[in-house]
């Protein structure tokens, strides 16, 4: 029997074949999955910070302290005294757009003074704005005193 050289087995095995195969399969599904990402990554950037940006808004916070309800829905359920429904739209309407973070204090401020000083001929409408300047301020993340 004739004995078969070495390097003429290694020529002709073909048992390592496969694995080439796989390892250049997987390299090129590497390099694709790397090729996606790099495609989708500001994509997918970008909506994680639309997504961040509005669950850290003040409307969200301040609905997810009231059972989902808005500003103006919060407003509604406030039992006024002097003003009615139209009134408190209006006035949360102004209160949310219209002032500025200082004149908001600078309200609840003055309104807050009107209240306890039972003299103050607007007394007793005192009660009804500290209660839209109450929410707004709630809604708008302003604190009272700066």
């Amino acid at each position: 029997m004739r004995q078969i050289d070495p390097l003429h087995r290694f020529l002709r095995a073909d048992s390592g074949a496969v694995t080439v195969d796989w390892v250049v399969i997987t390299a090129a599904i590497t390099g694709l999955g790397i090729g996606v990402l790099m495609t989708v990554s500001n994509g997918i950037e970008n909506s994680s910070n639309d997504i961040t940006a509005q669950l850290e808004s003040d409307e969200h916070i301040f609905r997810s302290h009231h059972f989902a309800r808005s500003t103006g829905e919060e407003a509604a359920a406030v039992d006024l005294t002097h003003y009615g429904s139209n009134w408190a739209d209006r006035r949360m309407n102004q209160l949310m757009n219209d002032l500025t973070d200082q004149q908001l204090r600078n309200q609840e401020r003055a309104w807050r003074n009107r209240q306890a000083d039972v003299n103050d001929p607007m007394h007793s409408r005192a009660n009804d704005q500290m209660a839209m300047l109450s929410i707004a301020m709630e809604a708008r993340g302003v604190s009272p005193h700066p």
